[in-house]
């Protein structure tokens, strides 16, 4: 073989292998994230009744498992929660005064999150899939949540109406980007 084409398949060998390695280091470091709080996640939502791997997949949708994530409204950790949201917990649960630090830390922001998660699927419980209802409640409020249910009440039945009704295309992706996740989780061995 000649020099020359040793040298461009060594170059090319190097490219690929920083290719690699950016991407295991960007996957790597993120499966690493998810699990640690895996752990964590699956001590709390018991207390809540939620699956722990629906809680997983949201947390992956909001954070890609960063506790120190602060998203464009103001929303805190893990699972985005915002103060307000925080703020009804903490009423709830009796926890006392919450702040934003507060939500940086892994277990208060899992324990609020799901608390808050958990609450949206009791309100939905009497649909036949209420997990997309409660999945646009967190992501867009309850109000935008119960006008959409109402419009695809009106158009139609079942989950399908729901989702084509809602109006905000990136709570529709949203929904279907967690739901496609949690699927995922639910269906590994």
């Amino acid at each position: 073989m000649s020099g020359i084409k040793q040298k461009s398949f060594a170059v090319a060998g190097m490219g690929l292998a920083l290719l690699a390695a950016v991407v295991a280091g960007r996957y790597g470091a993120e499966a690493y994230r998810a699990h640690r709080i895996r752990d964590v996640v699956e001590a709390i939502v018991p207390a809540y009744g939620v699956d722990p791997e629906l809680v997983m997949a949201l947390i992956w949708q909001e954070s890609r498992y960063r506790p120190h994530a602060i998203g464009a409204a103001g929303e805190h950790g893990l699972m985005q929660v915002t103060l307000t949201a925080a703020e009804a917990w903490a009423v709830a649960e009796e926890v006392g005064t919450v702040n934003p630090d507060l939500l940086l830390e892994v277990e208060p922001n899992l324990r609020a999150g799901t608390w808050y998660l958990a609450r949206a699927l009791h309100h939905w419980r009497d649909q036949d899939d209420p997990v997309p209802y409660a999945l646009a409640q967190y992501n867009a409020g309850r109000r935008n949540a119960l006008r959409w249910a109402a419009a695809g009440e009106a158009a139609g039945e079942g989950v399908g109406a729901f989702m084509d009704a809602i109006t905000y295309p990136g709570t529709r992706a949203y929904i279907e980007r967690v739901l496609t996740r949690y699927r995922g989780y639910v269906d590994q061995p």
